[in-house]
């Protein structure tokens, strides 16, 4: 029996060494995955600090890059659009000259003046340049567009009414397709009665 009772104790102290290790490794696993989630946290935060800073950069040259940049049609009818009352101290910083005020007026609005003069320009673009709607949109392309929406909304309507006649038709089908089986059913039991007499 002590051979035995000996043999029980090794592996009864090697059960629990085994356990003592599954304990360890346990409480290593924890505390990895406790460290993941602080490194993935410290990651997320890091990157997200970045974005901003790039953010912050990326807006301050945008900024200061508006404002290096060439004259566009596109630019200056932003800047049109946003421009409420022109003087021709404004006018003068914008385009320089009155030869570049004016090219713009016609390039951009198709508006021509039979002289011109800076009291000309400022007052063909505090009246002529903004005959704008509140969209933006001159009154023509408003009317066009407003067109447009008109007779796709017909169009639209059409369509419906169209697919509306379809069903129509498909419904008519299958009612008459139950008259006939109504029809078929009735003379069905005209017969059987006939048979029951």
């Amino acid at each position: 029996m002590g051979k035995l009772t000996e043999s029980l104790q090794e592996t009864t102290q090697q059960l629990k060494n085994i356990k003592k290790g599954i304990n360890q490794m346990q409480l290593l696993g924890d505390e990895l995955t406790e460290n993941s989630f602080m490194i993935a946290e410290t990651a997320l935060k890091v990157g997200y600090n970045y974005a901003q800073s790039e953010i912050d950069y990326t807006t301050t040259n945008l900024v200061e890059s508006q404002a290096q940049l060439p004259p566009s049609n596109v630019l200056d009818r932003e800047l049109l659009k946003e421009a409420n009352n022109w003087t021709e101290k404004s006018l003068k910083a914008r385009f320089k000259n009155c030869n570049a005020a004016y090219k713009h007026l016609k390039d951009a609005h198709g508006i021509k003046l039979s002289s011109r003069s800076w009291k000309q320009v400022v007052t063909a673009f505090n009246n002529g340049a903004n005959k704008k709607t509140e969209t933006g949109i001159e009154p023509k392309q408003q009317d066009l567009e407003q067109q447009v929406k008109f007779l796709e909304k017909k169009i639209i309507t059409l369509e419906n009414q169209l697919k509306e006649q379809q069903q129509v038709k498909i419904l008519e089908k299958r009612i008459i397709t139950l008259e006939n089986q109504l029809k078929e059913q009735g003379l069905l039991i005209q017969q059987l009665i006939s048979q029951l007499k």
